[in-house]
């Protein structure tokens, strides 16, 4: 009987100390998204009351302000990849650039050696 209380705690404790980090985070991620919220349901309000009043229950809410931080984040990785993606490009480019047998014409298309495939490989059997 000892042995199986002893596993159960050990299995219950991660779990509680998982559903507190992710209830930790969903709460910092939904008062982050309701100011956004909040907005729209100003705007939405005057022309659409019932849509407005379903935006303000808690659970609508708090979803819709989840979703519109993680939009809000994929943008901005989004952004940041374009901007800093071609920044990195350019250096490498560049660098290919200075290598006396590297350089082409064409500076995004540099040949590799293309490794063959098994299934290329049975067929030639």
């Amino acid at each position: 009987m000892r042995k199986y209380i002893i596993t159960g705690l050990l299995t219950a404790i991660p779990l509680w100390i998982t559903w507190l980090v992710v209830n930790f985070i969903f709460g910092l991620i939904t008062d982050a998204g309701l100011p956004i919220v909040e907005w729209l349901v100003g705007i939405v309000k005057p022309d659409h009351p019932a849509i407005a009043t379903l935006i303000q229950s808690v659970v609508f809410r708090s979803i819709l302000a989840v979703i519109v931080i993680v939009v809000i984040i994929y943008l901005l990785g989004w952004l940041a990849t374009k901007i800093i993606g071609k920044r990195i490009l350019r250096k490498f480019d560049a660098l290919l650039d200075k290598i006396p047998m590297v350089k082409n014409k064409n500076p995004h298309f540099i040949i590799l050696p293309m490794r063959r495939s098994v299934s290329s490989r049975e067929g030639s059997l």
